[in-house]
């Protein structure tokens, strides 16, 4: 048992199972990020054209853009322990080819280029699987503290990559990190090796991947909080990347220093993020999270600024710590906030669709600012940059970020689909429909709660969800009116799914509905099979 108490910030670390997934991550993000200042730092040396240098960060964050969808998926419907030991495997036999290649002298800027991109579609897959499972180890109350417990496994190893990488540069040559990196692979895979997960049981047929894809993208589609966290993380991110993409470049041309300078300038952001983890928590409680993201865009746009105009690399390095505690406080509480808004069975795809866009600002953010300072030089490059920050942060003032403790999202399976779930039905589509009676002055509360109920049943899977309302008859209780939901599922298993999925917010949406018809009546609920080989339709209902 890990000596800590529940209330601590710490508390993750009692679980023998986050233990084993957070030390993984620790080993395989140093190994990462060492491989990282070496591509970046061979790069400055195999070629002089800044635009290539900038493509590094494009080569190991592009995969994530690509194959994040597809990852996600798998890590929700196949078993994640498997799933990361294969990417591992794969990253470890990639990372011996980079190895022999420098070893040999074979090394070309696009064969670079090429294992840089191959080492990230393993971290791509390994990436949502890793993350999802963060959560599923600890209790529901200590997965904001596990998550930010994470973000230091993360920046802690941006603290000691850099300058492992910079020393073993400085001592033996690139070569030497690359090798390391494969040493780094074969730690985490034992790790992975000696963790027993526990099996997930299934009751209904597992899903195809492309279907999951689609029940993912659906999902993000009617969940409106994840457009407002899409938005914030894309509107930072493709401002911040010129930092990262150009930091390279401004140590060794503009502040003349080696590959070790190189990696205490890493070291310094890494740092930052460690200080700023541990602060973090004390800033969000007393500022609120939007006023402390705001502060923290501010602090990183400041340094972004010293970085391109100041040449005192003391000064450079303090406003690096600066920045690596900005980083986290606003990518910490983001990821934060994704894991405690979307419901368990859709973690995963939901987290890969966060990555996909969060890689593809990063990566994109890298091409565009290594154009600009191709065209200019890369001081205007990190000072427009900076402006941009600033801009997106106008431009986010309205949209307000609250946090909560993921209590409503935690499965609740609705008792009708149970009652039907050892039916003999024939394959078919499964048409419901609720007819919902109110008083007419009720009429437009009742519209703006089934709309609210409809998007958390599409993002359950259900097709073709619509709302008719009808003017009723003048009776005992005056003049009522009759609102008719009805929505679609392609299969009877997805109409199983359907209710499985269903979490305590889901209720409390129907209740909020049900609340407004009190005095009429249950819902009339009907349900229909229609079989796929029959003209004449089954019908199942009401119910």
């Amino acid at each position: 048992m890990f000596p800590v108490n529940e209330s601590s910030p710490w508390s993750p670390w009692r679980h023998q199972a986050f233990r084993a997934i957070w030390l993984a991550g620790l080993v395989s993000n140093i190994g990462n990020w060492m491989q990282n200042v070496a591509a970046a730092w061979v790069m400055t040396s195999l070629t002089d054209a800044i635009f290539m240098v900038a493509l590094i960060q494009t080569a190991s964050g592009l995969p994530s853009f690509l194959l994040a969808l597809p990852a996600g998926a798998a890590a929700d419907l196949i078993d994640r322990r498997r799933l990361m030991l294969c990417a591992q495997a794969v990253m470890l036999v990639v990372s011996v080819a980079l190895s022999a290649a420098m070893l040999t002298g074979h090394m070309t800027p696009w064969l670079l280029l090429g294992l840089t991109f191959a080492l990230g579609c393993g971290n791509a897959i390994s990436m949502p699987a890793q993350q999802a499972t963060t959560s599923d180890v600890v209790p529901q109350a200590e997965v904001g503290r596990a998550v930010v417990l994470s973000g230091i496994s993360f920046n802690g190893a941006r603290a000691v990559g850099p300058l492992v990488a910079g020393v073993l540069i400085a001592w033996a040559g690139s070569a030497a990190v690359f090798v390391a990196n494969v040493l780094s692979f074969l730690v985490v895979i034992v790790l992975l090796w000696r963790w027993k997960n526990p099996r997930r049981e299934a009751s209904l047929a597992r899903e195809r991947l492309f279907g999951g894809v689609v029940a993912g993208l659906r999902y993000v589609r009617h969940a409106p909080v994840m457009h407002m966290l899409i938005v914030r993380s894309l509107v930072f991110v493709c401002s911040s990347s010129a930092l990262w993409a150009l930091l390279p470049i401004v140590a060794r041309n503009q502040l003349g220093l080696s590959a070790a300078g190189y990696g205490v300038m890493l070291a310094s952001l890494g740092a930052g993020s460690v200080l700023g983890a541990g602060i973090m928590p004390r800033l969000r409680q007393r500022l609120g999270p939007t006023r402390m993201m705001a502060i923290a865009t501010c602090v990183f746009a400041l340094a972004s600024v010293v970085l391109a105009y100041v040449r005192v690399v003391p000064l450079v390095c303090a406003a690096l710590v600066l920045a690596g505690v900005a980083w986290i406080s606003i990518n910490a509480t983001i990821s934060a906030a994704v894991h405690t808004s979307v419901a368990h069975w859709v973690r995963g795809r939901v987290l890969a669709i966060h990555l996909l866009f969060f890689q593809g600002g990063m990566a994109g953010g890298a091409v565009f600012w290594g154009a600009v300072a191709t065209w200019a030089d890369p001081s205007a490059a990190l000072g427009l940059s900076s402006i941009g920050m600033v801009v997106g942060l106008l431009l986010m003032r309205r949209r307000t970020l609250v946090l909560n403790d993921g209590t409503d999202l935690l499965l609740a399976p609705a008792l009708f689909h149970a009652r039907h779930a050892n039916r003999d039905i024939a394959s078919g589509r499964v048409l419901m429909r609720v007819r919902y009676s109110a008083c007419a002055q009720n009429a437009d509360a009742l519209v703006k709660a089934l709309h609210a109920l409809g998007r958390s049943r599409m993002r359950n899977g259900a097709h073709r969800w619509r709302v008719q309302l009808r003017r009723g008859e003048t009776g005992e209780k005056g003049e009522t009116v009759t609102a008719v939901e009805t929505w679609m599922l392609p299969s009877w298993d997805d109409w199983l799914r359907h209710g499985e999925r269903r979490v305590l917010a889901d209720h409390r949406l129907e209740d909020a509905v049900q609340s407004l018809q009190r005095d009429l009546g249950e819902p009339r609920v009907a349900m229909r099979v229609i079989a796929e080989r029959t003209q004449r339709p089954t019908r199942h209902g009401p119910a």
